[in-house]
């Protein structure tokens, strides 16, 4: 499960060279039961899925940070009213073949992959030392830990983007109600 586990809806299985396909079934169908969403991965990688991809935006953001591009609490608005808004309605790969007009992520990448390709990659320094200073930073801006009531918030908002995502795929809400068989008539 991706944590807060009792609010984020993903669990990556990752099934070894000698599991069953039986099993890996039993377990996509308990898991879709207890109201998550599985996802089977191909192949096992440390760190799975989900924390690689963390990882890597994480690394970014201490590197920005630590060459005094932006703070922390930059970087979070920035992901915020961003990246982390894109990404809890559409994916990485679906969002940039959106962005790519008629000719989908293949334009998408034809057209900003050059200027992707040319972002300079500095490799942050992810030592003690290195991190010293982007602790304090985001200490500085959060206090030394996450308080109940920043935690309540967190999971209150993700709650709410998993209500509107759940809403919108069920479809347009059934009216009832005095009103309902008059606008029934008029369809």
């Amino acid at each position: 499960p991706f944590n807060p586990p009792h609010v984020m809806p993903l669990v990556e299985i990752v099934p070894g060279e000698r599991t069953a396909p039986e099993s890996v079934e039993r377990a996509l169908a308990i898991y879709r039961r207890c109201g998550k969403e599985p996802v089977v991965l191909r192949a096992e990688a440390a760190g799975f899925v989900g924390n690689r991809l963390q990882n890597a935006v994480l690394r970014e953001a201490a590197g920005l940070v630590q060459r005094g591009v932006v703070s922390p609490a930059d970087v979070d608005a920035v992901v915020r009213n961003s990246l982390g808004l894109r990404w809890a309605a559409v994916g990485p790969f679906e969002g940039m073949h959106m962005g790519g007009g008629g000719q989908g992520f293949r334009g998408f990448m034809e057209h900003i992959g050059p200027s992707f390709a040319a972002i300079d990659i500095h490799e942050p320094d992810m030592s003690p030392d290195g991190m010293a200073p982007v602790v304090e930073q985001v200490e500085e801006a959060y206090g030394p830990y996450a308080s109940a009531e920043a935690i309540r918030r967190r999971d209150a908002i993700q709650a709410g983007v998993l209500r509107v995502r759940e809403e919108l795929d069920a479809g347009p809400p059934r009216r009832s109600g005095p009103g309902a068989q008059t606008a029934a008539r008029k369809k």
